[in-house]
Order: structure tokens, then C-alpha cells, then sequence
């Protein structure tokens, strides 16, 4: 196995607490939903080259009155932050297609966009149209990735695919129709970014899937597919646990 990848969380947004974003983790006290709510995109880095895992968000998609929950800092200043320069990444790995993971497309300039051909199906079809799905997924987002699709930017797949020696794309669905985690062989084991399969480290502990889903019984089996494909449940990292940076904006996973 090819183990010389390190791996990256970069802090991009931070909510106050988790009940005016929206995001809901079911099993949560009032008191841990009053935690704060960090929104991050995660780099995948091996021979000085790297991948970006999602784009976590920018105003000019999500609208004002969901960013306003949110601090913001550029994608391409904590892109800096481990020597990458934002216009030369060629590979974005987008897990699925809700407004804290895609609506920072536009900072990606060079970029191509690798996702589940029903997740975006999804998200541009019929359903598109209901207030209840758009929020997750703005007009302007779904008008925006239309545009991308024209221009031969996306790059759809059709379950697990493996991207390059030791990094492979695990489709499970569940939280969205074509949710998709990464799966990374490390030096410490294999590394699992599991993204919205699970939002903190309880999901992982207890084995208790998150609360927003449009598949319940494959939110539940994502997760067990996770905590199956990594080496430890500490090397299966959720996407929105604040202990992560609570010290610092940039963390090394390995």
C-alpha cells in the first residue's frame, strides 16, 4: 500500500453553536448543541502534489442569511497555510453537494470536480425546485454546477472508485443520495474522511448515525462502512467536530 500521504483539516467557518446552521446530529444534548460548529475543507497532500476534499462555503452562493451564522476566512489563505497555492489545485473531491461542502466552488479556479453522478443528479433535477431542498442546495449552486457540467469540469462516478494508488472514493449514500467518503492509506493505517457520515467523534464512539438524511437505514450502514474500512475508530475523522481546532486553524492528521 502506498502510505506516504499526508493529510490535512483546514478551518474555514466557525457557527456559534449548531442551532441556527441548520445542521442536526440527533442524539446531541441541548447543552452540546451549544457547542461551536467548525466548517472545514480537508487536503490530501503526496509528491508535492494535492487534492482538496470539498470547498466548504462562500456568500455568493449560500446567500446572506445562512453565511451570516458563520466567521469566514478565504479557502486560499488556509490553503497558504500549508504552502499550496489555491490556483494550481487540479483535483476537488466533493463528498456531496450541501451548502457548507460545494458553495465554495468558484475559489477553484483550475480545479476539476469529482463527485457521484446521483448525487448531482439529485440536486439539479426536479426536486431542485422545492424550498425545502433548495436551502440545502441554492439555485444559484445548482445554476453554478449546470454551468461547470457545460464547460467539462465535473467528473462523475458510479460508486467506489479508487483515484490513485491508496486513495479511494467510498460511495454510500445515505445523509444524501450520493454521499461519498475518501478512504486514504497512511502511514498510520488507513485514514477515513468520513464527512457527513458522521459530525463528531460520538457518532463514531456510540455508533449513532447523524439526523439529516434521505436514507435512514444507509445513514446507519455508511457509518458501519466507515468504521469498517479504518484502521481505528481514530483514524475515522467526522467533519465537524470543534475538538479538532480548538487549538489551532490547520491541523495534520498524518
Amino acid at each position: 500500500m502506498s502510505r506516504d500521504y499526508s493529510v490535512y483539516g483546514l478551518l474555514i467557518g466557525t457557527g456559534a453553536s449548531w442551532v441556527p446552521t441548520g445542521i442536526m446530529p440527533l442524539w446531541r444534548s441541548e447543552e452540546r448543541r451549544a457547542e461551536a460548529v467548525p466548517v472545514p475543507i480537508w487536503a490530501i497532500q503526496r509528491n508535492g502534489r494535492t487534492i482538496v476534499v470539498d470547498t466548504a462555503f462562500d456568500r455568493a452562493l449560500t446567500g446572506d442569511a445562512w453565511a451570516s451564522n458563520f466567521s469566514y476566512r478565504p479557502q486560499a489563505e488556509a490553503l497558504r497555510e500549508i504552502g499550496v497555492d489555491i490556483d494550481e489545485v487540479e483535483t476537488v473531491i466533493l463528498t456531496h453537494l450541501h451548502l457548507d461542502h460545494a458553495t465554495g466552488l468558484d475559489h477553484f479556479p483550475r480545479a476539476r470536480f469529482i463527485m457521484q453522478r446521483s448525487e448531482y443528479e439529485f440536486w439539479t433535477g426536479p426536486m431542485s425546485a422545492y424550498p425545502p431542498i433548495a436551502r440545502m442546495c441554492p439555485a444559484a449552486v445548482v445554476q453554478r454546477l449546470r454551468s461547470l457540467h457545460a464547460e467539462g469540469r465535473l467528473v462523475f462516478l458510479d460508486g467506489d472508485h479508487e483515484l490513485q494508488p491508496g486513495l479511494r472514493l467510498v460511495a454510500v449514500g445515505g445523509h444524501t443520495p450520493g454521499m461519498q467518503m475518501v478512504a486514504i492509506d497512511t502511514s498510520k493505517g488507513t485514514l477515513v474522511l468520513c464527512s457527513d457520515v458522521a459530525y463528531v467523534y460520538e457518532n463514531i464512539a456510540q455508533r449513532w448515525p447523524i439526523g439529516l438524511y434521505h436514507d435512514f437505514a444507509a445513514t446507519i450502514l455508511a457509518l458501519e462502512r466507515a468504521l469498517t474500512i479504518a484502521s481505528s475508530d481514530s483514524l475515522a475523522v467526522p467533519n465537524h467536530d470543534i475538538q479538532l481546532w480548538r487549538k489551532e486553524p490547520v491541523v495534520q492528521l498524518v
